[in-house]
């Protein structure tokens, strides 16, 4: 299950507050050429999000993506814009319903993965869909509490 949540909507229409985190440094052999951007400050909205009019955050609700290195909770960050091709994750509309699915080639056509592959249809048709393409997940590692 895939819960588009109500607080993030298309990133565009929302106001992003600016809290920059310094970029740190670990000292280990040779020193790097981006030692001298140490000081710069990391926006994580221009990092992940290239087209804000079309990006969408979606939480992960169930385990039953695992398979494609999807878990409970992660965050998606979902861009509409981006191009559909071999290998990507996408959210895709299957029978109606939201779903994780890898895109695939299968007979010279891309198709989404799953036990029998489904070719893509156009957005809207009765066949399977393509929503948008997952461009990072977003996982919390440790959990306190």
């Amino acid at each position: 299950m895939i819960y588009v949540e109500d607080s993030y909507t298309a990133i565009g229409k929302k106001e992003i507050k600016e809290e920059p985190v310094e970029n740190k440094f670990i000292a280990s052999g040779w020193p790097a050429a981006s030692d001298d951007y140490a000081d710069k400050k990391m926006n994580l909205h221009e990092l992940l999000v290239k087209q804000p009019s079309a990006t969408y955050f979606m939480r992960i609700g169930s385990e039953q993506y695992i398979r494609e290195g999807v878990y409970k909770n992660d965050l998606l960050i979902v861009d509409r814009s981006m191009s559909i091709a071999a290998g990507r994750l996408v959210i895709a509309i299957v029978d109606g319903v939201l779903s994780v699915r890898r895109v695939i080639s299968h007979s010279g056509q891309l198709c989404l993965s799953g036990v029998t592959p489904q070719p893509i249809g156009e957005p809207g048709s009765t066949e399977a869909s393509v929503w948008g393409v997952i461009a990072h997940i977003v996982r919390t590692l440790n959990h306190e509490g």
